[in-house]
């Protein structure tokens, strides 16, 4: 009993000294005490500082924006350039400005003044086709049926341009109209007639024609007297007597029931009934034919299509053997013998 009691008070001594007293790190596989462990473990640990860096996010500044302030800026702008365009007399491209802002203008004082506008174009409108109506009434038609046109396209679905599209569409039924313009193509024609009478006469230094004051059914200025049209058609030269009879037998076809057309008439009774005009005019057939058979063939050479010109000279040839270019013609046709080997 007392033997076990003095091992247990040496155990329990040993236990303390070793508790009491830390040990130093010693090499590897040596033993060290419980707290020097712990202080090196405390000893290693650090903690890493902590940086706290503010971050500031500039955000977009708030914008209220103002959609009517928007169209009216718009809208004024529109106005401006309608207004120029007024002021230039482009009233077709004001009236496209304005009409559509119709729809989106907010501001009692813009749709004041685009009224304002609109008004001034009206009354364009209405002015353009006050004239357009005169000139209808004094059977002015082509001139009014231009400007009714004119109406129509520059003021659209305004009243003045409906109104000029409704003329329009009557006038493409009115007999009338129909009657006045054939009446002004025929004496177009016979205005033709007259140049080419003129232009001759001068040529051959010969007084000029003699001329009457035009009827209203020739038209405006000075015309030659239908009466003695003939007369002076005998003293063409043959180029030009061939287009002036030419000229005065489409007349007689085409319009004969104008007044233009009726003289025509008339004149192609004379020129069929005398004989020596007729072989002038027979002659100047001729004439051109000729040289226009002369023509093809020499663009056919010059084209490199000598098989197709040689066959043109030689229906020449047969044709006008007596003509003064048959010689030369005779002597391409050699040639282009020669060349093709036959």
């Amino acid at each position: 009993m007392h033997r076990r009691v003095t091992f247990g008070l040496i155990a329990l001594a040993l236990v303390a000294v070793a508790t009491a007293l830390p040990l130093r790190t010693l090499p590897s596989g040596s033993t060290v005490g419980v707290d020097a462990i712990s202080a090196a473990t405390k000893k290693k640990k650090t903690t890493a500082p902590v940086i706290k860096q503010k971050v500031t996010i500039n955000q977009p500044q708030s914008t209220t924006l103002d959609v009517d302030d928007v169209i009216h800026q718009r809208v004024a702008g529109q106005i401006e350039a309608a207004r120029r365009a007024i002021s230039a007399k482009s009233w077709q491209q004001a009236r496209e400005i304005l009409e559509p802002l119709l729809g989106v203008v907010r501001s009692q004082n813009q749709r004041e003044r685009i009224d304002e506008l609109l008004a001034r174009v009206d009354a364009e409108g209405e002015i353009r086709l006050q004239k357009a109506n005169s000139l209808y009434a004094e059977k002015k038609y082509e001139e009014a049926l231009k400007s009714y046109r004119h109406v129509a396209a520059a003021f659209g679905h305004r009243k003045a341009g409906q109104a000029a599209q409704a003329a329009l569409d009557k006038a493409e039924n009115d007999p009338a109209v129909a009657t006045a313009f054939k009446a002004a193509k025929a004496q177009a024609m016979a205005d033709q007639i007259d140049d080419i009478i003129t232009a001759d006469l001068a040529a051959q230094k010969l007084p000029a024609p003699a001329t009457r004051p035009a009827t209203e059914s020739d038209g405006d200025g000075q015309t030659i007297d239908p009466a003695l049209r003939f007369d002076y058609i005998k003293k063409l030269q043959s180029t030009a007597r061939h287009n002036a009879v030419k000229t005065l037998e489409m007349l007689a076809t085409l319009y004969p029931d104008t007044t233009a057309g009726k003289a025509a008439t008339s004149d192609m009774a004379l020129v069929k009934a005398d004989k020596n005009l007729q072989d002038g005019l027979a002659s100047d057939q001729n004439e051109t034919r000729a040289k226009q058979m002369l023509t093809v063939a020499a663009n056919y050479e010059r084209a490199g299509m000598d098989k197709i010109a040689l066959g043109k000279y030689q229906e020449f040839i047969k044709l006008y053997p007596s003509r003064p270019e048959a010689k030369d013609v005779a002597q391409r046709i050699e040639a282009l013998k020669t060349k093709l080997g036959l």
